[in-house]
């Protein structure tokens, strides 16, 4: 992680708006991309961005160490989009 992500975090956990801003500008076009090769769908893909974002910013401050970062991000992606599919799921099939 780079000296400008790991400052923009931090001040994203000290609850800044404005680096929020800059974070989800900086996140976008990589969990966007998770999100589409697990959903398959462009406009899934972007929906659940949002929703990705929004855990991010409800929970970032519970993040206590900044090397596990990536990894934390990974987490919510995956578990975002697996419940997602779920509940896709759940609506496909036949009642």
């Amino acid at each position: 992680m780079t000296e400008f992500n790991r400052e923009l975090i931090a001040k994203v956990r000290a609850g800044d708006e404005e680096s929020f801003v800059i974070f989800v500008k900086s996140y976008t076009p990589y969990v966007y991309r998770t999100a589409f090769a697990f959903l398959h769908d462009l406009v899934e893909a972007e929906d659940i961005s949002q929703e990705i974002f929004i855990k991010i910013h409800r929970s970032i401050s519970q993040l206590n160490d900044l090397h596990a970062f990536n990894s934390w991000l990974k987490k919510i992606i995956t578990h975002s989009c697996l419940d997602h599919l779920k509940k896709r799921n759940r609506h496909q099939s036949p009642s």
